[in-house]
């Protein structure tokens, strides 16, 4: 043979790449390729994913909860979830323990703090986490159920000492001296003020105030606030005072010492039950929340006086007096700034058996709570306002709370919960009975509320029904919804052969986010007697309203409390968040991004969660059947055109434009997106940008980058990450056409040198030549081998003068056995 040294070429293998040109191709890039992956300028035959586990037919994997020593498989069969099993170090332990049934279709799950949160058509459903697996825990029965009302009554009294006046009246009546008036109304508001001073001391109030409370969490966040009541109505320090004026005989020269009193109250708290220990150790305490107290006095402001005399008898002077009092009015207390915690239940048994064990609280001493006197308690003397609840944040809880949210899209970024493209029902009703005033009696009754709402949806109906042991005398003076936009409230009661009616147009106070009905004179509300032969029963309804556009934000590591909502433009199809820490000082370090009708945005995240500024980065439409998949810092995700893509930072990249995925999982540990087709095939995406397709047939794939899984028909989960090394693998690829011309010339290749390294084999390696598209696939030359294969394997072509070459090898080879470069030698 010549010396074919000047004339040798390497042939680099490569992965598939998309192409417009079938004619032509970089040497050595495969048209087709199956299990064998790019290793440097070679081709690795991969190996077969360990199957670690295997569901029923019918089953079908909903999550993967990392914890620090061990991975919970859940999984579900129709509405019902399950822990499937658990993988540690040690290997997978198969469990099967039911968890607990959705009421509605299973959509899908995120993890946040202990809680996987999973959504169904029907809402979300809390799986709290613990050492020994999962329980659902339901908002409904965190919730206590307390009446207030005024306890423990008693007068108060201080002396105002006698007061000389300046000069002397020969005759008693107006007008006395300007510093005698002032001076008086000073002696009368240092009385008054030590009035206020002593009532503090003991716990007491003597101006109206309101009162609710509020279930705070682990956090310190309030997951449930209840509706203010209006305590103390009418106890105000602006009754008349009197007072007998001394006279020498001639002139009038004093006013005499005497007592000025004021009534006062505690607050009352009468028990009806407490919440479910399912709660505890997420909820930290129940806080009496109180409205400040408004000031007895008006400032300095002098008294309003008249000189007085007896009629009958003897005749004596007085000076007739009323203090300036301060006007107290419903949107004071009930639209305060800053709500006072009075005191904090941590003590959870002893509610649930319907005590409250609290700092300054006790039995109370009278029968204010009427028929449930046994079960109420009374805060007492030396209690402090010790923490405080903002309007703002009462507000936002109040908008949220007895909601059913069903989001679009779910997902979890540093620790918080993102819900996208939200339906969500009205809020529900407040229970009646946390409004009830007058006293309780034994007799059961049905309460039915119906509120009218400008929703959404234009003017909507909440109705709800709640029954219980006893029943109100009356209505308190405030009833509230939890909604500023409701207009009109009615509440049904039926009390054996009787119905009791109330129903009052609803005013918003917006800056709290409720609506309320307050009576006149700020007392109790009666109800309207009514016959219940013609009265249907309505079924309780709550309508729903979409916000296709908005995006809400939990607490970290609390799923149950939103943290801030978001609107983009169009409707939300996906949310995702990066699977690393972004270093940038536009997003922050983990943005969300969420693919809407109308193009990708992000909205910028920072740790303590009080930015959230929203930004368009691109116009793709995401294909909303493929959820988005985290990769390596990168987010893949096919388009409704049918194209994938990548995103980095702001920086949207267009891979494969053609892409028939409908699920995706990334294979960290070699750094590879699998795409599973609609047929259910498998193709792999390198870090090159060439993909592989693998003989796999599977119905999902899941997991995360941490552990990405996949499910085959049968039911069998296989870890993705980790390959058998010791399988054997059926392996094949063809390459594109490639130039074998020179300088325009036809030639005639002399040999093919194949490099292949295999422990054991079974190959037929080909070599085709080709003159163009219509005049292809002409075989030069094939070689079989089987056994064990590292030498050089030199095949002797013989060739017409051809245009371009391409290579293709078929058989079985061992998992990581490799095919090295080609040599191709052609003579000058």
């Amino acid at each position: 043979m010549k010396n074919f040294s000047d004339n040798s070429f390497s042939i680099p293998l490569q992965g598939i790449r998309e192409r417009g040109n079938n004619e032509f191709g970089a040497a050595g890039c495969c048209q087709s390729l199956i299990n064998l992956r790019e290793s440097d300028d070679s081709l690795s035959a991969v190996g077969s994913p360990v199957q670690f586990a295997s569901m029923a037919i019918d089953e079908h994997l909903l999550l993967i909860h990392h914890l620090p020593d061990a991975d919970r498989f859940l999984t579900f069969s129709g509405r019902s979830i399950m822990l499937h099993g658990i993988r540690s170090a040690s290997g997978y332990v198969n469990h099967g323990d039911f968890i607990v049934a959705a009421k509605g279709d299973i959509k899908g799950a995120c993890v946040c703090g202990n809680f996987v949160v999973v959504s169904t058509s029907a809402g979300l459903l809390y799986l709290l986490s613990n050492a020994s697996g999962y329980h659902a825990v339901d908002v409904a029965d965190a919730l206590p159920l307390f009446t207030f009302c005024t306890a423990e009554s008693a007068d108060l009294s201080r002396d105002v000492p006698s007061f000389t006046f300046s000069g002397s009246y020969s005759a008693w009546q107006r007008p006395l001296s300007a510093d005698d008036v002032a001076g008086f109304s000073s002696a009368v508001r240092a009385a008054f003020n030590g009035l206020a001073a002593d009532a503090r001391s003991a716990s007491r109030f003597i101006q109206p105030v309101a009162v609710r409370y509020a279930v705070r969490l682990f956090d310190g966040s309030i997951l449930w606030v209840s509706p203010p009541v209006l305590l103390g109505v009418g106890i105000q320090a602006s009754s008349p005072g009197s007072a007998s004026v001394a006279s020498d005989g001639s002139h009038f020269t004093a006013v005499n010492s005497h007592q000025v009193s004021v009534a006062s109250y505690r607050v009352g708290i009468t028990v009806r039950h407490g919440f479910s220990s399912d709660w505890d150790g997420l909820i930290k305490s129940i806080d009496v929340l109180v409205s400040p107290q408004p000031s007895l006095l008006v400032g300095n402001s002098p008294v309003s006086y008249r000189c007085a005399y007896s009629q009958t008898g003897t005749r004596e002077y007085y000076l007739v007096y009323t203090p300036a009092a301060v006007s107290v009015t419903p949107s004071s207390l009930l639209n305060c700034a800053d709500w006072r915690v009075l005191t904090s239940i941590t003590d959870f048994d002893a509610l649930r058996s319907g005590k409250i064990n609290a700092e300054c609280v006790a039995k109370s001493s009278d029968a204010s709570g009427g028929s449930l006197s046994a079960c109420t308690f009374a805060v007492g003397s030396n209690s402090v306002f010790s923490a405080s609840a903002g309007r703002s944040e009462l507000s936002s809880v109040a908008a949220s709370m007895a909601r059913s949210v069903v989001p679009a899209a779910v997902t979890s970024v540093n620790g918080c919960l993102c819900l996208g493209n939200i339906s969500q029902s009205l809020p529900s009703a407040w229970e009646p009975a946390l409004m009830w005033g007058g006293t309780a009696e034994n007799v059961p009754c049905k309460a039915v509320v119906t509120v009218k709402i400008n929703s959404l949806n234009g003017v909507s109906s909440v109705v709800r029904q709640f029954s219980y042991d006893s029943s109100p005398s009356a209505m308190g003076a405030v009833v509230a919804y939890p909604d500023s936009r409701a207009t009109s409230i009615t509440i049904d009661m039926l009390r054996g052969n009787f119905l009791w009616h109330f129903s009052a147009a609803l005013h918003p106070l917006p800056e709290s986010g409720i609506a309320v009905a307050v009576s006149a004179d700020m007392r109790e509300q009666s109800f309207a007697v009514m016959s219940p032969e013609s009265y249907v029963v309505p079924s309780e309804q709550n309508p729903v309203e979409s916000l296709h556009s908005s995006i809400s934000v939990s607490l970290k590591g609390n799923p149950l409390v939103t943290a801030f909502h978001r609107e983009v433009s169009g409707s939300v199809l996906a949310l995702s968040p990066s699977d690393r820490a972004v270093f940038s000082s536009v997003f922050g370090r983990y943005p969300l991004y969420a693919f809407s009708s109308d193009g990708i945005f992000a909205v910028s995240f920072r740790s303590s969660l009080i930015y959230g500024d929203v930004q368009l980065i691109g116009r793709h439409v995401i294909a909303s059947s493929v959820l988005p998949c985290c990769a390596n810092g990168r987010l893949y995700f096919v388009t409704s055109g049918g194209s994938l893509c990548s995103l980095a930072g702001a920086k949207v990249n267009l891979i494969l434009h053609h892409c028939d995925a409908v699920s995706m999982a990334y294979n960290s540990s070699r750094d590879e997106l699998w795409l599973l087709s609609s047929a259910r095939s498998v193709t792999v995406l390198m870090s090159s940008g060439a993909t592989y397709s693998r003989t796999l047939t599977l119905s999902s794939l899941g997991g995360d980058y941490l552990m990405p899984v996949a499910v085959s028909p049968a039911g069998e989960i296989y870890d993705i990450a980790t390959e058998s090394a010791d399988s054997q693998v059926q392996v094949s690829f063809l390459t594109y056409p490639f130039p074998a011309a020179r300088n325009g010339r036809l030639v005639s290749p002399a040999c093919a040198v194949w490099n292949v390294n295999a422990d054991n084999s079974s190959l037929r390696l080909s070599v085709y030549g080709e003159r163009g598209s219509s005049c292809h696939g002409m075989l030069l030359a094939t070689l079989t081998t089987t056994g064990p294969l590292s030498a050089p394997l030199p095949v002797r072509l013989f060739s017409p003068r051809i245009r371009t070459l391409r290579l293709s090898a078929s058989g079985t080879i061992p998992s990581s056995a490799l095919f090295l470069p080609v040599t191709l030698i052609i003579p000058k």
